[in-house]
């Protein structure tokens, strides 16, 4: 499944300075250990979802920081519900890969819903793959893979000829 790696150039000033895009700039350099601290400063103190995100990342990655899923979990699910829609489809990524594939399919809905086509085919995926008597289940991925198909996402234009052939 494709990863999605961001690392926002989003620039905004407050009292306190342009905490984000110092983060940022550093994270370019390779100051790894001072982007984290940037990124967290702007997680705690603005509020600042991309920030979030870039926690998360980081704290997946084990870059500047030693590797922690927890961590990353928990900042991920944080921008998310902040409203990033990349930090959503991350968290259902590492959610799924745990096996909790009730909270992965809340999170995939919510970035599908919001456009991302990784999330849809991801979704479509999951759905095709839980064997049930839901006579909606064929339409609902079929739906998911043609809107996500038609925004350019190859995964799901292939998952869809696939699907066609019946040999999803």
């Amino acid at each position: 499944m494709k990863r999605v790696i961001f690392i926002s150039t989003v620039f905004f000033v407050t009292l306190y300075g342009d905490i984000f895009s110092d983060a940022v700039s550093d994270y370019r350099k390779g100051n790894y250990v001072r982007a984290l601290n940037g990124f967290y400063l702007a997680a705690k103190e603005q509020d600042d979802a991309a920030a979030m995100f870039n926690l998360a990342l980081m704290y997946e990655k084990g870059i500047g920081v030693g590797r922690d899923i927890r961590q990353a979990l928990a900042w991920y699910r944080k921008a998310a519900e902040e409203g990033s829609v990349e930090a959503m489809y991350n968290l259902a990524l590492l959610l799924e890969e745990k096996g909790d594939y009730r909270e992965a399919e809340k999170w995939y809905v919510s970035a599908a819903k919001a456009g991302h086509s990784d999330a849809m085919n991801n979704l479509a995926v999951m759905y095709w793959k839980r064997k049930t008597n839901d006579p909606h289940r064929y339409k609902k991925v079929r739906m998911l893979l043609e809107e996500a198909a038609a925004i350019g996402n190859e995964h799901a234009a292939r998952n869809l000829q696939r699907l066609q052939r019946n040999k999803f």
